[in-house]
């Protein structure tokens, strides 16, 4: 995963809220991990429907929680027809 949302009541939340918290953010020392959580599927979706949609991360996301990953790393220009499918398999709206 690119990215974690944070726990609500949690300082992490003050600082992100409900935006995505990016894996390397997490990944650095001292990062409280205890105050991040896996997004489901439709947290991810709303996401990229909100702010992250021109983020390829979260797209990337998207497909690996679809279990997409390799469609998504040789997709190329066809991207959108793989965030579509990825988006159906796993019952979620990206537009």
């Amino acid at each position: 995963m690119r990215y974690y949302k944070a726990v609500e009541g949690t300082e992490t939340f003050e600082i992100y809220g409900r935006g995505l918290v990016p894996a390397w953010k997490v990944a650095e020392k001292g990062f409280p991990r205890d105050e991040v959580e896996w997004l489901t599927a439709g947290e991810l979706a709303e996401a990229i429907r909100g702010d992250y949609s021109d983020d390829m991360d979260a797209y990337a996301d998207l497909c690996d929680m679809a279990g997409m990953s390799e469609e998504w790393e040789s997709c190329g220009d066809g991207w959108c027809e793989i965030i579509e499918k990825a988006a159906e398999k796993l019952g979620v709206k990206v537009d």
